[in-house]
């Protein structure tokens, strides 16, 4: 039987054949594809994450410009503005910004009392102000006013431990400016020369009461105030993202249920209930069977589930409630494991008592009270219903407002949750209870009511037996595929060898498994299969057919021919649900005309995730043509490798003692938070996140590691922290919120400085770093000396004190492992995918699709998990016990596939027994699968050739389907409607803007054009200190820094301090203009039109470099007098976005040099392949394997350097970022890196000249 290993990555998919039958490797090969994330100075971000905010930016500017439109409308209307409505439209239409003087001058503002936004907001307040002022001041609101969070958006955010601190800012801005507006304090504010900008703001509380407090001073009338109320604060409702809900996996018409649901929250309770097993009266030394809970004891418990103080707990609460003292009981959950609880049911029930499932409050049942609760945004509106329709009082109407809504959905739909609740109160576990809940539908409820207790028996005993019998059919499977290719016998005109059982069953079960079986067992198994075979061959020999397989034996037939036998009458179309039936609702394999089964499309509405599509329509590429080219059928075995750990039981125990360690030491900070900050005179409930903040706290000797500030236990716990969580690697290059990742810092460096940088990138690094390090070195010591102390072992030990000390050794390396991560991060210089967690959760949601996907075509495919792999391959000589795996090429996906291949269920279980019982992983030894396996291996890998897929859609035109905004299709005629994009897919050119001036002429020094950008001037430094455009301000900064009025570290919080005050008050500058060198600029568009035309021409324009060279043409000829000519055409991606719109062609197919034409030579574009050639004429198809693989490069990119274009090529088995090699090589002696011209490069390229096909085989064209 042939075996596909297959090692699935979020960018590549190793893959190997194995005939283990016949001991030879058939073949093997890697699928390289995008990863899906944006690179940028060897910095990984998500491109979707990049795409989305860049449309939300996108939508933001238009939203806002949207409100001032609708805002200046209004006031135009009202005389409170000089603007005309010709002018407005036109400025909406044709962005041509309104250039009236009047105008101008009523929108410009400066530092003149008599027309600044605040002092008018201000004047409008306290008393009248003429139309013009008060359009003003209503127009600054506009600008101003910000976002309203809705109702179910807050009580989200109210987990958030940052928009507490935000809201406690707020909070503190209400009590500073007491009874005035907020334009009157930040008036004040200004006037005594502080800061306004970066405090946070509320709309409701700030906005509106000032807006309110504007109209009534100016007796603004109802009609007038109603339409600029309108115009300033309407807000669109967020779209609805109803559509995006999964269909429930065992009622497929039907949407998934809320978790918020409260007949969800029940499901989920007894569900956990009834998984709940515990051995009673044992010690240490006991194994006693786990029962389930007895109907009493799940009474018990229940109530842990309905307690308004705990929307989750542990299950601690659970085993202190059934066990009490008894220390002699043992459950199957550890005591850590997180229980969800019903929040949601908790507090209805205690709003409406005991009996709210059955309330009836005039037509509101409560399904209708849940309803509102899950769909009103508004919370004033929600207090309005509860008083008006349930008519709750004030007190209860509150706590009608604060029922908890979890977000989310579940797997089931809300039908499907309320058939299986039934057979869940009744105690089944899950499994048995779906396979029970539409037998009631089925055969009728009254008939199932009738014979509820038969019926039930008969399901158990199914499902008891079920194992056992598809035992049987696999092993007669294996039976009948070994006869029918078995040489020495014909099954035609003799009797099959019987034998083979005992062979199969052996490489089946394990050979000592079966051999413990007791013989009555065995017999009666031989008896089975020896009968299956039999039939089999019979059929084969009739009707001449040798592939004939039993298929398994499924749960839900068994039921319903039990039924059937039964005589109960089943109604037409109705099925049993099934567990397994959660298949994300994967399509069915397409049977094409050649009669072979390939996979259909992996698209479901239940999986998301981008980087697991990407990698399982990648997979199928690669499937369905093994498939067609016959390397591979349905029979084939398909092992998976998993993403899994597994460890020897040193390390299990050592990993269970430190989680208890943290657990202990999780509690005394809790009780160490409430003593503190009771003594600092508050008290506070600590939550997990405080926990959190306690621990780096101390780790970090109570300092911050950025700026060295001492933290008091106010500062981090009080009602406006000032310190707070901070990701080292930011999260949105790494989404990593782990603790290695977080820090204390202080919240004004963080938002103002150290922004989206990591450690590395800021001026005073090596300050810091050392700082940090500090932090962490006295543990680290005491880490290695436990390590260093529990390794050596000097003659005979005792096992026990062995294995004592191993698990010491263990804990030492976990909490070093902690620290050292810490410092990695830290101390990174870029961001690669190592960094990236969520990189290790996208492999196992892959493999766990890919299995279920696989299982669409194949009859048998198996998981392997990743660590056995890694075990396997040091037992098997592919790898060096103490070597690290070689990740410099692709070749090490192939071997790890070639190894997943050869990991069959007996090898695996042994090697599982074998590590139970070993603390020394180094002491097991595996036979390899034949005696030149591991050389097999090396030489099929040693040429192999990654098929390398680029998906090249940068000018693919996109089309969508027009919706409305509930994400239903909106159709002309009963068709479908499509829009068209603006074919234009990635980055145009970088996101800085530059602007062009001509420097100042001085003696000995002309006038000349520089580009310039506007930076923070928080992160400058006496290095760059040159490039500061402005003079005075360059001689201010080195003057600070020289004479000591300011560090570098105080210029990086405040800016550059000016030597004059105002109104007696420090003045810094924050942002300047610095000298750039952008690489050949480019004109983007036009400044608007508030630039005077009558400035300079270079002036008008915004900068841009560009991003990416899309593709380079080469041409190439030979000159009249015989001498080889070469000439190129570089295009942008911008300009070929423009050639694309226009019609025009991207390159033409010929140029002109001198009085030659010279032909189109080669087209490239980064990834593609390409063939080195010595000359043009070269046949490179006729040379050995090995020579062509050594030629075989990839375009790594693109770039010009003056007047010539660089080629950078990687070898195609190079998984290395590119880099310069010197030297000139031989092009048969195989480099990693080389660097060709335009005028030299000579060679193939993929997709003109050849493919390279998924399997990795060079097709000439």
């Amino acid at each position: 039987m042939k075996v596909l290993g297959l090692d699935i990555g979020t960018n590549s998919i190793g893959w190997g054949i194995v005939d283990e039958a016949a001991k030879k490797i058939v073949k093997g090969g890697v699928y390289i594809f995008p990863e899906g994330v944006k690179k940028e100075k060897g910095n990984e971000s998500s491109k979707a994450a990049e795409r989305t905010a860049f449309r939300s930016a996108r939508r933001l500017k238009f939203r806002r410009r949207l409100r001032k439109y609708e805002t200046l409308k209004v006031l135009i209307k009202n005389g409170m503005c000089p603007l005309t409505m010709e002018e407005l439209d036109l400025w909406k239409t044709s962005k041509i910004y309104p250039s009236s003087t009047a105008y101008l001058n009523w929108y410009r503002t400066d530092e003149l009392k008599s027309w600044e936004p605040y002092f008018l907001r201000k004047k409008c307040v306290e008393q009248k102000a003429d139309p013009y002022e008060q359009g003003r001041a209503f127009y600054h609101l506009a600008q101003r006013r910000g976002f309203l969070s809705n109702r179910k958006e807050a009580a989200k955010e109210s987990e958030d431990k940052d928009v507490k601190g935000i809201k406690g800012q707020m909070n503190e801005l209400s009590e500073l400016k007491g009874d005035k507006t907020l334009g009157q304090y930040f008036y004040e504010l200004k006037q005594s020369g502080e800061r306004v900008r970066g405090k946070y703001t509320s709309r409701k509380d700030h906005y509106e009461q000032e807006f309110n407090k504007i109209c009534e001073v100016q007796n603004i009338s109802d009609e007038l105030k109603e339409s600029l109320y309108k115009a300033i604060f309407y807000q669109r409702k967020l779209k609805s993202q109803k559509f995006l809900v999964g269909k429930c996996a065992l009622e497929p018409d039907k949407p998934r249920c809320p978790v918020s649901h409260f007949e969800f929250e029940e499901f989920r309770m007894l569900q956990f209930i009834n998984s709940i097993r515990v051995a009673r009266n044992c010690n240490e030394d006991d194994r006693q069977p786990f029962e389930p809970l007895t109907e009493e004891e799940r009474e018990i418990i229940k109530p842990l589930f309905f307690r308004i103080s705990k929307r989750s707990f542990h299950f601690a609460d659970i085993s202190k409630k059934l066990a009490g003292k008894k220390e002699f009981w043992k459950f199957n959950y550890r005591d850590d494991t997180n229980v969800s609880g019903c929040p949601v049911s908790t507090g209805l029930k205690n709003i409406f008592g005991d009996d709210w499932k059955n309330v009836q409050i005039g037509r509101y049942d409560i399904n209708d009270i849940w309803h509102v609760l899950f769909d009103f945004d508004d919370n004033e509106k929600l207090r309005e219903f509860a008083i008006g329709k349930l008519l709750l009082d004030d007190d209860k109407a509150g706590k009608y407002c604060a029922v908890y809504l979890a977000q989310g959905y579940a797997s089931l739909s809300l039908k499907a949750v309320r058939k299986i609740i039934p057979f869940l109160k009744k105690g089944y576990v899950y499994s048995t209870a779906v396979f029970l809940a539409n037998i009631p539908l089925m055969i009728g409820k009254e008939v199932f009511e009738k014979n509820e207790a038969d019926i039930e028996k008969a399901v158990q005993e199914i499902l008891s037996t079920l194992k056992d019998k598809n035992n049987v059919r696999v092993l007669a499977n294996r039976c009948l595929e070994a006869v029918f290719k078995d040489a020495k016998h014909d099954f035609h005109t003799e009797e099959w060898d019987k034998s083979i059982i005992d062979v199969q069953a052996c490489d089946l079960f394990g050979k000592k498994s079966w051999e413990e079986n007791p013989g009555e067992k065995r017999n009666n198994v031989r008896e089975e299969v020896l009968k299956l075979v039999d039939e089999n061959l019979k059929l084969a020999v009739t009707k001449n057919a040798a592939n004939y397989k039993y298929p398994m034996l499924r749960i839900d037939e068994l039921i319903e021919e039990y039924l059937s036998s039964k005589g109960f009458k089943i109604k037409k179309g109705a099925k049993l649900y099934h567990p397994s039936d959660q298949d994300f609702g994967l399509e069915k394999s397409i049977l094409c005309d050649d009669g072979k089964e390939y996979l259909a499309s992996p698209r479901t509405s239940s999986v998301k995730n981008p980087v697991a599509m990407r990698a399982l329509y990648q997979l199928r590429k690669l499937v369905n043509y093994l498939i067609k080219t016959g390397e591979i059928d349905g029979s084939t075995r398909i092992n998976v490798e998993l993403a899994n750990e597994v460890n020897d039981k040193n390390w299990r125990k050592a990993i269970e003692e430190f989680q208890k360690e943290n657990e202990r030491r999780n509690k005394d900070y809790k009780d160490q938070i409430s003593e503190l900050c009771k003594e600092a005179g508050f008290e506070i409930n600590p939550t997990d996140s405080d926990i959190k903040k306690f621990r780096l706290w101390r780790e970090q000797k109570e300092k911050c590691p950025y700026t060295g500030k001492s933290i008091s236990i106010t500062d981090l716990f009080g009602k406006v922290p000032k310190f707070d969580f901070e990701h080292t690697i930011p999260w949105s290059l790494s989404y990593d919120d782990s603790l290695e990742n977080l820090t204390l810092c202080d919240s004004d460096f963080n938002r103002n400085v150290k922004k989206q940088h990591i450690p590395s990138e800021l001026p005073n690094f090596e300050e810091i770093c050392a700082r940090f390090k500090g932090f962490y070195k006295e543990e680290i010591d005491r880490c290695e000396s436990i390590i260093s102390r529990n390794s050596n072992y000097v003659g005979y030990i005792d096992p026990a004190l062995k294995d004592s000390m191993i698990v010491r050794r263990h804990k030492a390396q976990l909490e070093l492992r902690y620290y050292n991560e810490k410092l990695k991060r830290f101390t990174a210089t870029e961001i690669t995918s190592g960094f990236k967690n969520s990189q290790l959760n996208d492999t196992r949601i892959i493999t766990k699709l890919a299995l279920r996907y696989l299982k669409q075509v194949f009859d048998y495919v198996q998981p392997v998990k990743g660590t056995m792999t890694d075990i396997f391959k040091r037992q098997w000589g592919l790898l060096d016990r103490d070597e690290t795996k070689d990740r410099s090429n692709y070749m090490h996906h192939a071997v790890d596939a070639l190894t997943v291949a050869c990991v069959s269920r007996a090898k695996f279980n042994l090697l599982s027994h074998e590590m139970k019982n070993s603390a020394e992983k180094a002491h097991i030894n595996f036979a390899k699968p034949w005696d030149s396996f591991d050389k097999d291996v090396v030489l099929a890998v040693r040429y192999v050739i990654p098929k390398h897929f680029v998906d090249d859609n940068s000018l693919r035109q996109s089309k969508k389907i027009l919706k409305d905004r509930h994400g239903k299709r909106i159709l002309n005629n009963g068709k479908t409607i499509y829009i068209q994009g603006l074919t234009a897919r990635g980055s145009l050119h970088k996101d800085t803007f530059y602007g062009c001036i001509m420097t100042v002429p001085e003696k000995g020094v002309a006038s000349k054009k520089i580009f310039v950008e506007r930076v923070s001037a928080f992160g400058l430094t006496e290095d760059i200190a040159e490039k500061i455009v402005d003079k005075k301000i360059k001689d201010v900064f080195i003057n600070n820094i020289k004479t000591g009025i300011q560090t570098e570290n105080n210029i990086r919080e405040k800016g550059i301090l000016l030597p004059f005050k105002k109104n007696g008050k420090d003045v810094y500058v924050r942002h300047i203009r610095i000298k750039a060198k952008p690489t050949d600029p480019v004109k983007l568009k036009e400044h608007h039109n508030a630039i005077k035309k009558n400035q300079k021409e270079y002036k008008q324009h915004y900068y841009v470099v560009n991003e990416e060279n899309y593709l380079v043409a080469l041409y190439r000829g030979i000159s009249a007098d015989g001498k080889r000519l070469s000439k190129y055409s570089v295009l942008n991606l911008l300009d070929a976005v423009k050639n694309k719109r226009s019609g025009k062609e991207l390159y033409p197919n010929e140029m002109e040099e001198g009085q030659n034409r010279l032909p189109l030579y080669k087209v490239l574009k980064v990834g593609k392949i390409v063939l080195l050639q010595n000359d043009y004429d070269e046949d490179v198809f006729g040379l050995p394997k090995e020579l062509i693989w050594n030629r075989l490069y990839r375009i790594a990119g693109l770039g010009k350097s003056g007047e010539r274009i660089f080629i950078k090529l990687a070898h195609i088995i190079c998984s290395k970022p590119w880099q310069y090699m010197k030297g000139e090589y031989d092009l048969n002696t195989g480099v990693e890196f080389r660097l060709c011209m335009d005028n030299n490069f000579i060679g193939l390229v993929e997709g003109t000249d050849f493919t390279v096909s998924p399997a990795g085989e060079i097709i000439k064209k």
